[in-house]
């Protein structure tokens, strides 16, 4: 879809943390409480395919999956090495207009105990999910593009260990004090990989996204968002705002032809809802 701009992605897939950062070509850093501060930069991708286990104390368990491939190499920020590090920024707004890479009609993951297809909403944009157990956390999965403007290819990624989050209680909808440190605590097994706490507000009306902070966290059980950073939120019951708990295991895929570096994402997160920003 030449010119368009991913800025209203939110409404055709549920894009992953990472992929929010991956698109994040302006921000600013600041220190969470537990590590030091860290900065952007570091080498650029081309797209991600991601697989993840939605956690949810209502609904249960839900498998799915999405992918966006495009023409232009898009820098990461440092958020994949320093305990405490976060971002500040738009939620994945990608300025500028780019071309998506059509890789075909699926993109399909293929795992141990059966395989999710994912369909394309737009060339070069692919979503896919189901109820059913597809994968076991720690796994690795394979991928496989049906093929269209660039060749069917096929490469592999890692899952993430399991998380279980202990607090807040998932089961109940969350009140966010701005002058609070906001505090998370989870157990984990498996493979010790990072932790992604973001907090968003979103606004259906206007199709923006007022605040947005990820901070990435040491899988250690505990971690503590500074109220500082909690400062900027905006006081608004018609804003949606969420937060997200992810632990995540990033794959670079490099020199795939025709498209370049990609990035796998294997990952379990749960998605709490706020109820009253104070």
């Amino acid at each position: 879809m030449p010119g368009s701009t991913l800025d209203g992605m939110r409404t055709f897939v549920a894009v992953p943390r990472i992929a929010l950062a991956l698109l994040a070509l302006s921000t600013t850093t600041a220190a969470c409480s537990g590590g030091d501060g860290g900065g952007g930069g570091g080498s650029g991708v081309r797209g991600f395919v991601t697989a993840g286990l939605s956690r949810d104390a209502t609904f249960g368990d839900s498998f799915g999956g999405s992918a966006v491939f495009i023409d232009r190499s898009i820098p990461i920020p440092d958020l994949e090495t320093a305990d405490g590090t976060c971002i500040e920024g738009g939620g994945g707004e990608l300025s500028g207009n780019v071309n998506f890479k059509d890789v075909g009609a699926t993109v399909t993951i293929i795992t141990s105990a059966g395989d999710l297809v994912m369909d394309a909403l737009l060339p070069g944009i692919y979503f896919g999910d189901g109820a059913d157990t597809l994968w076991s956390m720690g796994e690795t999965v394979t991928f496989e593009t049906a093929g269209g403007a660039v060749d069917s290819f096929t490469r592999d990624f890692e899952m993430s260990g399991a998380l279980t989050l202990t607090s807040p209680d998932p089961a109940l909808d969350l009140t966010i004090n701005r002058a609070v440190d906001f505090t998370l605590a989870w157990t984990s097994s498996g493979t010790t990989d990072p932790i992604f706490v973001t907090i968003e507000q979103y606004d259906f009306d206007t199709d923006e996204t007022p605040f947005s902070l990820t901070c990435r966290f040491d899988d250690d059980g505990s971690a503590t968002i500074a109220s500082s950073l909690l400062s900027d939120m905006v006081v608004d019951p018609n804003l949606d705002t969420d937060v997200s708990i992810a632990k995540e295991r990033l794959t670079f895929i490099e020199d795939v032809p025709g498209i370049g570096t990609i990035v796998g994402d294997g990952s379990v997160t749960y998605s709490l809802f706020v109820q009253e920003v104070l």
